[in-house]
């Protein structure tokens, strides 16, 4: 969008191989900085989080190149009236896992809060929680935003 203080926010998630993971991502030709990822230890499955400070106004496209060749489900999303100094809260990144699950759950800082994550799994049931809205991709991977 056009507002000021923008930043652009991608989770990628990618299964199917061991080491999987992105070693790049870009938007409109502009490099994305890797937040953080969690690698799942046993179900072969890898989430990250890229940002853009101050992104390109319009639409372009983003890419993601792998390590390997895995399964991927990507994600984009820009806030506005975001903080450019410190866009994040102190705490950049809580990365976790489950038995099935691997997360990326990011604050960012903005009029309102909002708290952004990825989520890879083996295909089952997620419940989004109070206040957040679901939105399903393939590749069995979910995010709740």
């Amino acid at each position: 969008s056009a507002g000021s203080n923008r930043i652009l926010i991608v989770g990628v998630s990618c299964g199917g191989a061991s080491s999987a993971y992105s070693t790049g991502v870009t938007y409109a030709g502009q490099a994305l900085t890797l937040l953080g990822g969690f690698n799942h230890p046993s179900v072969f499955i890898r989430t990250e989080l890229w940002y853009l400070l101050n992104p390109p106004v319009g639409t372009a496209d983003v890419t993601v190149t792998l390590n390997t060749s895995a399964s991927l489900v990507i994600g984009a999303m820009s806030l506005t009236g975001v903080d450019q100094t410190n866009p994040f809260d102190s705490a950049a990144a809580f990365l976790y896992g489950t038995s099935d699950r691997a997360n990326v759950i990011v604050p960012v800082i903005t009029n309102g809060a909002w708290a952004v994550d990825v989520m890879a799994l083996k295909p089952t049931n997620v419940n989004p929680g109070t206040g957040q809205t679901e939105t399903k991709a393939s590749c069995g991977t979910r995010s709740l935003q």
